[in-house]
């Protein structure tokens, strides 16, 4: 940490005792600048992860949901069908019953 500091206070006199000092500050400001956009760009990396992973979550749900509501409308469907047939089994019989009376009364 001391050299740091040591360091840290000859650049600044280095800069306070040079012609051109804005020289010095422009790559001390590149430097942070590019320190600052490397935090950032790691951030928003993260930030793209976890969007992924949570939607990767929503799509596993949904893919549940799917797969449920297609048993459902399955069993929906054979019910429907047996309903279909129970129905036209009825119709036939009612017709069976129909023609039978018609014939009593036309006799």
């Amino acid at each position: 940490m001391k050299l740091l500091v040591i360091t840290g206070a000859g650049i600044a006199e280095k800069v306070a005792n040079s012609s051109n000092p804005w020289i010095y500050l422009s790559i001390i400001l590149i430097i942070a600048v590019l320190i600052a956009g490397r935090y950032i760009f790691n951030y928003l990396i993260q930030l793209d992860q976890s969007h992924r992973d949570e939607s990767k979550e929503r799509e596993k749900a949904l893919m549940t949901h799917l797969e449920r509501s297609n048993e459902s409308q399955e069993r929906t469907a054979n019910a429907l069908e047996g309903i279909h047939s129970s129905l036209s089994t009825l119709e036939g019989r009612v017709d069976r019953i129909e023609k039978h009376t018609y014939n009593k009364e036309s006799a």
